[in-house]
């Protein structure tokens, strides 16, 4: 059960006051949506490829409202949030999309969301997310950052997450990656995942990160209380989980920037059977959107495996055209091109 009644509160408090449109940007089975009032984002995979659905992998009711980042300076807690006299500053971009925050005057934030392909796949994708905080404050400060997302897809199952170490996990729980084995936290139901990098060499590690009731990781202290084996219950919600992400501080001088990134997707298993988990970003002059595969290394036999895979799905749609669409066929019609001019020579 999430939270009605708060939920019910804060859509009518925040109707009024968000009133621009989202920007959505979908790349292969993956769409963002940014909300500009608010800065608050959501991230949604693609459930139904004919008719063109999403399922949200974090809570996307009341834009997104209880899913944020906050920053840490010199002891002080600053969400990135809407504030009072502060604007917030988001656009779409050729690879995905970037928000910027200034909460006050002694530091502003940017974060830039990319859409990165995944190795060797032409349907799935990850999405980078870019955290620069720029101390303007005249002096040196003491910066950190954490984040929490309101997950719900293992609500359902009673298996709210699991690692490549801890298949079940479904009760309070704390993960130290520097001391764990764990690449990765899913969140995960049966038709849909949410995976999340703790350690990985395109990933900033956190410090900790916190797996609890949403009502107990949403407070005004950095950290958390923390009981390990607790349930996901609390007086307000029930079976209700989310994580918290909490990075390191550091010592920041002034006009220097502290920056963090983050890598999210549905399936981290394409990366970790690479042999690599270094992801690289699309060249920036691709547009986002298409469905348009870049050229990525593969080795032939991977190239003629995913040329028959998105031959048998084009011959598969022509004898069944209302189980797609123009937009399907256009992008699988791109993949192809892409994965024939890259034919050895």
């Amino acid at each position: 059960m999430k939270k009605f009644f708060a939920l019910i509160l804060l859509a009518a408090l925040i109707t009024p006051l968000f009133s621009s449109q989202p920007i959505e940007v979908s790349f292969r089975n993956l769409k963002l949506v940014v909300h500009p009032d608010s800065g608050s984002f959501s991230l949604h995979q693609l459930s139904d490829v004919g008719k063109g659905r999403y399922r949200a992998l974090i809570e996307d009711r009341n834009a997104s409202a209880t899913s944020w980042f906050s920053v840490q300076l010199d002891n002080k807690v600053f969400k990135l949030a809407r504030k009072s006299g502060r604007s917030i500053e988001a656009e779409r971009t050729d690879a995905g999309a970037r928000v910027v925050f200034t909460p006050t005057d002694d530091f502003q934030a940017i974060q830039i969301f990319t859409f990165i392909p995944a190795p060797g796949r032409v349907d799935s994708a990850f999405l980078k997310i870019e955290t620069i905080i720029e101390n303007t404050s005249g002096k040196t400060q003491t910066i950190a950052l954490k984040a929490l997302f309101d997950t719900l897809l293992g609500e359902a199952s009673g298996i709210h997450f699991s690692t490549p170490v801890k298949k079940r996990i479904s009760a309070e729980t704390r993960i130290n990656p520097a001391l764990s084995r764990d690449a990765y936290i899913s969140s995960r139901s049966e038709d849909a995942s949410l995976e999340i990098f703790l350690d990985d060499s395109s990933a900033s590690r956190p410090e900790e990160v916190y797996l609890a009731n949403w009502d107990r990781l949403n407070t005004l202290t950095w950290k958390p209380d923390y009981l390990e084996g607790r349930s996901f219950n609390s007086i307000y919600s029930i079976n209700d989980s989310a994580i918290l992400f909490v990075w390191p501080a550091s010592e920041i001088r002034a006009n220097k920037t502290y920056e963090n990134v983050m890598i999210l997707g549905t399936d981290a298993s394409v990366i970790i059977d690479a042999g690599s988990t270094s992801l690289a970003a699309p060249n920036s002059t691709t547009p986002v959107g298409t469905g348009l595969s870049e050229p990525i290394p593969l080795t032939e036999n991977e190239r003629l495996r995913q040329i028959r895979e998105i031959l048998t799905r084009i011959d598969e749609l022509q004898r069944n055209p209302a189980s797609t669409t123009d937009a399907e066929l256009q992008a699988l019609n791109q993949s192809l091109d892409v994965l024939l001019l890259n034919a050895p020579r």
